[in-house]
């Protein structure tokens, strides 16, 4: 598969009431940033097409089986002339996996004012491609990070056009990817790792076909949650995004 949307596809199967049918050939974990991508998908359905999302977050309740599909469920929290919110939870055989809340806005004209600068890494060219490990993406690597970040130039493998719901829920998706743990903080890799919490604010339109830059840095690793924030930049150095993630990490226990 090369095409994000196949992956994020929704359909509704009853009023407020979504189906998101995709499911891997193999058997593993389902994917939190796909699911939260899912989640938005279904929620976009649901608000005018004049409203852009800018603000998700989104709680990780449960463990998903990717060989099964995901029943959304879309509430109508506030309709109003500039701003509306959505209330989505997805179930999988009846066990609440996620819940999320979701807030769209008519874009308005006024100041623009960016007081973050893009960091100084690799151009794309010069960048070495690597697997994200998500599906529909390409990644390469500035080769300037380690330490508390990690960075990443991403791009869907397919055009995803400049439609801004389907921009909006691929960013969210790959939001996910990195768990930006510090190099050299945790000695053992192969602990319990998984997402708690995640917020994405959308500041500016993003076209992830032009390459976006993605910087995630850690802050904290404290009673078995990590914490870590992501910025986000066009090609261009312009700060399109930022993320906020906590995570659970439990080391390895000795046999």
């Amino acid at each position: 598969m090369t095409d994000v949307r196949e992956a994020l596809a929704v359909q509704e199967v009853d009023a407020g009431t979504f189906v998101a049918p995709f499911t891997y050939d193999r058997g593993r974990v389902m994917d939190g940033g796909q699911l939260a991508a899912q989640a938005l998908n279904a929620a976009l359905q649901t608000v005018p097409s004049s409203f852009d999302a800018h603000s998700i977050h989104g709680s990780f309740l449960a463990a998903g089986d990717a060989l099964k599909p995901v029943e959304l469920h879309v509430l109508r929290d506030r309709d109003g002339r500039s701003f509306c919110q959505r209330h989505v939870t997805a179930y999988q055989d009846g066990r609440l996996l996620f819940r999320m809340s979701a807030s769209f806005h008519v874009p308005e004209a006024g100041v623009d004012l960016q007081l973050l600068s893009m960091p100084s890494v690799r151009s794309v060219a010069d960048s070495t491609g690597f697997e994200p490990g998500v599906i529909g993406f390409e990644a390469r690597d500035p080769a300037l990070g380690g330490g508390r970040r990690r960075q990443a130039w991403v791009r869907p493998a397919a055009p995803l056009g400049p439609d801004p719901g389907w921009n909006a829920c691929a960013l969210l998706y790959i939001s996910d990817m990195f768990n930006a743990l510090p190099d050299g903080l945790v000695e053992d890799e192969s602990g319990f790792q998984t997402s708690l919490d995640h917020a994405v604010w959308l500041h500016r339109p993003v076209r992830l076909d032009d390459w976006v830059l993605m910087t995630l840095e850690s802050t904290t690793l404290a009673s078995g949650r990590g914490w870590f924030k992501g910025e986000y930049f066009s090609a261009a150095g312009v700060h399109v995004a930022t993320s906020a993630q906590e995570m659970v990490y439990r080391p390895a226990r000795p046999r």
